[in-house]
């Protein structure tokens, strides 16, 4: 159950099960006094979410608080691309000590893979001008299948989404960015072709928000090329070392960084300078290559291939191998015997 300063609420009526499957996105609960008010008003403006399609929200706010706003919701499984043209206050997600702040031109990426509670505050008088664009994984698999937030070092497939369940990035407001989203915003979204905007608008913001993540890690690993001393080489090697000595084992990158005397960012970047990928993109390989071997012996499920080589959930296994070897798990394990043997 969700609470708003104090009170308990249930937005009804929204992300039903003929709307929404109950899997990937579960309800999802928020009221807010002043868009259905039965209390007094405490935000003024516009307050709407727009179901696009089963798998594509957008939730728009162009607002300005009339109280502090506390609040508490949960949300499902889903990529969740946050744009703050103007804002105040901040989040927490629950389980964490993390605190996200609102400031204005921000853009933020939460990958979550499990239902997650957050909190947050927004102070009275506070303009909120905000787009946020929530995605179910499915609808990515199929478009999105070379881009940081689908490789080893994106969100989707990162460690830490696996062991915490929720993965964010945050990053300055681009131009162009601000240009869409004031577009998506000025949208009414009373009509079938303003939908239709919409929905390109949408698929516009991801791409341009992908684009600039991308761009972003890249140059990142061009401004460290000149800093690795033979010292760091030596380091970097151990640090691969240990990813390889046990793949079962999923390592944070602060926590690796840490123990082989590394600042995360050399880490990070000297990783791909030496070894032409990033560190989880590397460690991903290495996995898909030792349960592909496992699977042609023949000697052992999927379910413990899964577990050997990292992956808690058979199912998130499954779809990462299919992506590296185009065929299931069981299928590879079924004909692979066969052709090693002619």
């Amino acid at each position: 159950m969700n609470v708003l300063n104090g009170r308990e609420f249930d937005k009804p009526g929204f992300w039903s099960a003929e709307q929404f499957p109950p899997a990937p996105y579960p309800r999802y609960r928020e009221r807010i006094r002043g868009v259905h008010a039965d209390e007094g008003p405490i935000v003024k403006g516009r307050y709407e979410d727009i179901l696009l399609r089963p798998g594509q929200l957008i939730l728009i706010r162009d607002v300005v608080t009339l109280d502090d706003v506390e609040a508490q919701k949960e949300v499902g499984p889903a990529i969740h691309l946050g744009l703050m043209l103007e804002g105040s206050g901040h989040s927490s997600l629950k389980g964490t000590t993390r605190t996200y702040p609102f400031p204005s031109n921000q853009v933020s990426m939460l990958a979550t893979s499990k239902t997650v509670n957050g909190e947050f505050f927004i102070p009275a008088g506070t303009v909120v001008r905000y787009v946020d664009i929530r995605i179910e994984h499915d609808f990515l698999q199929e478009i999105l299948r070379e881009t940081a937030i689908l490789d080893g070092d994106g969100c989707l497939d990162h460690p830490e989404l696996e062991a915490e369940g929720v993965r964010m990035n945050l990053m300055p407001m681009s131009a162009n960015i601000r240009r869409v989203t004031e577009q998506t915003l000025a949208c009414p979204a009373k009509t079938g072709c303003d939908r239709l905007f919409l929905e390109g608008k949408v698929l516009e913001l991801l791409s341009l928000a992908l684009s600039e993540q991308d761009q972003r890690s890249t140059d990142g690993s061009k401004s460290s090329q000149m800093t690795l001393s033979a010292r760091d080489r030596r380091r970097l090697h151990a640090a691969r070392d240990l990813l390889v000595a046990d793949l079962e084992r999923t390592w944070l990158l602060r926590d690796l960084a840490r123990h082989v005397g590394l600042n995360e960012n050399k880490l990070k970047y000297g990783f791909r300078q030496i070894f032409g990928n990033s560190v989880y993109a590397y460690l991903q390989d290495r996995r898909m290559q030792a349960a592909a071997e496992m699977l042609a012996r023949g000697d052992q499920s999927v379910t413990s291939i899964a577990l050997a080589v990292g992956y808690a959930n058979p199912a998130h296994f499954s779809k990462i191998f299919r992506r590296y070897f185009s065929v299931s798990p069981s299928h590879y394990a079924r004909h692979m015997p066969a052709l090693n043997s002619e």
